[in-house]
């Protein structure tokens, strides 16, 4: 699991791979979003879409269920 980097702290490496972690999430959310609205009977775009959302979803997901069984003392407040 990759860390905040702390503001002005760390090393590059660690910004680069925060940024590059979600941003490809964000996109993947955002082009499936846009497509998700078209117009009824063009059904392959629709599930371009839905798969798009599914693998943008999947890592948070993943993240959400692994904080959950590995709770860190500071969640437990």
């Amino acid at each position: 699991m990759i860390a905040v980097p702390a503001h002005g702290r760390g090393s590059l490496e660690e910004h680069w791979r925060y940024w590059v972690r979600w941003r490809w999430q964000s996109l993947l959310f955002l082009v499936g979003v846009l497509l998700i609205g078209t117009p009824d009977g063009v059904e392959v775009i629709n599930l371009a879409a839905a798969l798009l959302l599914t693998i943008a979803f999947v890592p948070y997901g993943i993240h959400i269920i692994q904080s959950a069984l590995n709770p860190t003392p500071a969640d437990e407040n």
